[in-house]
């Protein structure tokens, strides 16, 4: 009988989503409201390539090839800019209005 690491049962599509989804969180703690718009993206960019190598790491692909990294940075990037437009964006709208800040 095989017994296999947790870890290296997840699967790339569902956990590189998850992250993706609940990013913008992250990224909007520490973005200063100021940031121009540019400054915004580059951060975020940045929080893509650091959780993509989270996610490379608990997959057990870090290391494995560069298609890997390219392909989880841009699944987490694009995953979280469409998370955001769609469900955070008005969410943290509504929470500024209300007097709120997330």
């Amino acid at each position: 009988m095989v017994f296999l690491d947790p870890i290296t049962q997840i699967k790339p599509l569902w956990f590189n989503s998850f992250l993706g989804f609940f990013m913008p969180l992250l990224v909007k703690y520490f973005i200063n409201r100021n940031y121009s718009r540019e400054i915004k993206t580059l951060i975020a960019l940045l929080f893509s390539l650091l959780v993509g190598i989270v996610s490379l790491y608990l997959q057990g692909e870090l290391f494995l090839n560069t298609q890997n990294f390219e392909k989880t940075l841009f699944e987490i990037f694009t995953i979280s800019q469409i998370s955001y437009n769609l469900f955070w964006k008005d969410y943290f709208e509504k929470s500024k209005m209300k007097g709120g800040e997330v």
